[in-house]
């Protein structure tokens, strides 16, 4: 669990997820989230729909090369998207736009070789900040 909060936390920390340091915790993040999935099955405990979808595309990015995350750079506009409003500057601690990293519709990724996970993914992580999928899942499995 240590090696997944801090690959996570290198993540929710990356100002943007095109450089090759965020490619890297984002990496990272899923190995570790697969190794945790292992751990439960091989220990009979329940698998926490959030790592059940994490999986999910953890297979997607191991094992088809597949770009998972989808950024969204301070916006404009007048609609409600994903948990955020448009028509508010999102600025960082910088007073830069801010990048937000979601992870994509189901739709926008690649067909998994596996359907393992692929509800939960469309339930539990799509179009989520990977912040707060990260955070959910580490929260769930710290209390089994």
């Amino acid at each position: 669990m240590d090696g997944l909060r801090r690959a996570a936390l290198r993540l929710g920390t990356a100002r943007t997820t095109s450089t090759p340091e965020a490619f890297y915790a984002l990496f990272e993040s899923l190995a570790w989230a697969g190794a945790v999935c292992d751990r439960l099955r091989d220990e009979k405990q329940p698998l926490p729909p959030t790592l059940g979808g994490l999986w999910y595309v953890r297979n997607l990015v191991l094992h088809q090369g597949a770009d998972v995350l989808l950024r969204i750079t301070g916006v404009y506009g007048s609609a409600i998207v994903g948990g955020g409003v448009l028509g508010e500057k999102m600025l960082g601690s910088a007073g830069r736009p801010e990048t937000r990293s979601r992870f994509p519709p189901i739709d926008d990724l690649p067909p998994g070789r596996s359907k393992a996970g692929r509800l939960e993914y469309m339930s539990h992580v799509q179009e989520l900040e990977a912040n707060t999928v990260f955070a959910r899942a580490i929260g769930k499995v710290e209390r089994l």
